[in-house]
């Protein structure tokens, strides 16, 4: 007899494992995430009142660090722009009045002030210079037309003083040499000054009244940053009135003239390859030998300036950052 044939049976692993799928297993790190973070909300929907105040206070301590950050970046920003401004490459100097005429007397016995001199000597042996400009201030007592604002103070100063202060002018042009050397009775009106004389209009060809001098606008500079106080005194650089600094000699007259010198400053631009700091001693240098150590000048050095001011401005903001992080470890608390 022919036997007969059994089927095969699958092992009993394989039906198990063919038959009943397999179950995932979730982690238990999940698990356990998972019940902390409910038990977190639930605890804090427990207590409303402290959660609020925990809240406000790392809200409060974040936004007081983004606020000083924010504070000190803008004035390091304002401050160094208006350095840089000034000219890393200039060199500024400023004569210092008298303040009675029995100092002004000691002075003369040993120092003619900051003169025309002082120039022509500088030209002759700063070998760094590229340009320079003598510069001389008036306050007027009185402006036609009258000004809608404050009054405009007036400068005098030569052509090359717009290539060292990089005046830029929106209408019409800047002073030229042929106007110092002729004393021609023209103006170059900073935005300010020219909105305040003359309104919004065009103002080249149009003419203004200073003291008792009539002067004929030939230009309008761009706006400027404004100068917070450097030298001896506080100046907006959008409400001047340029004029050349012969026509100043010649057709205009300071009341204080008798405190002061000659000049009221010198303003130098270096050559791209001269070290200013060095330059500027040299400057001192020669300046306090003509003037016989009277001290009755100033030196000021926008790149020295400028570093230590970036320095300082680093000191500040590391000194706020550490106040916002203890007002924000506070708040956390």
């Amino acid at each position: 007899m022919t036997p007969v044939m059994q089927p095969e049976r699958p092992a009993p692993d394989e039906a198990a494992h063919s038959s009943v799928p397999e179950k995932k297993t979730k982690p238990l790190g999940s698990l356990r995430l998972l019940s902390d973070f409910s038990e977190a909300l639930a605890n804090l929907r427990a207590q409303k009142t402290r959660t609020l105040l925990t809240a406000l206070g790392i809200v409060f301590g974040v936004g007081s660090v983004i606020g000083m950050l924010s504070i000190g970046a803008g004035a390091k920003e304002q401050s160094l722009q208006f350095i840089e401004r000034l000219g890393v490459r200039n060199i500024l100097i400023d004569s210092k009045p008298a303040t009675t005429r029995e100092e002004l007397q000691q002075r003369r016995r040993v120092s003619p002030g900051l003169t025309s001199r002082d120039v022509r000597i500088l030209e002759s042996n700063l070998d760094s210079l590229e340009v320079l400009s003598p510069r001389r201030f008036l306050h007027p007592a009185r402006v036609l037309p009258k000004p809608a604002g404050v009054m405009p103070d007036m400068f005098g100063v030569r052509a090359s003083y717009q290539v060292i202060h990089d005046l830029q002018p929106i209408e019409g042009r800047f002073l030229a040499e042929e106007d110092d050397e002729t004393s021609a009775s023209v103006c170059a009106l900073g935005i300010s000054a020219k909105i305040g004389l003359l309104g919004y209009g065009p103002a080249v060809g149009k003419y203004v009244k200073v003291n008792d001098t009539w002067l004929r606008v030939i230009g309008v500079l761009a706006e400027q940053v404004s100068d917070p106080g450097s030298g001896a005194r506080a100046v907006d650089r959008n409400n001047v009135i340029f004029i050349p600094i012969n026509t100043f000699r010649y057709r205009f007259w300071d009341a204080s003239s008798y405190l002061k010198d000659e000049l009221d400053g010198i303003d130098l631009r270096l050559k791209a390859s001269a070290d200013s700091v060095a330059s500027a001693k040299i400057v001192n240098a020669i300046l306090a030998s003509t003037h016989r150590e009277a001290e009755d000048f100033s030196v000021t050095i926008p790149a020295a300036l400028l570093a230590q001011q970036k320095r300082t401005q680093t000191i500040f903001t590391y000194v706020m950052v550490a106040i916002a992080a203890i007002s924000l470890l506070v708040g956390g608390i």
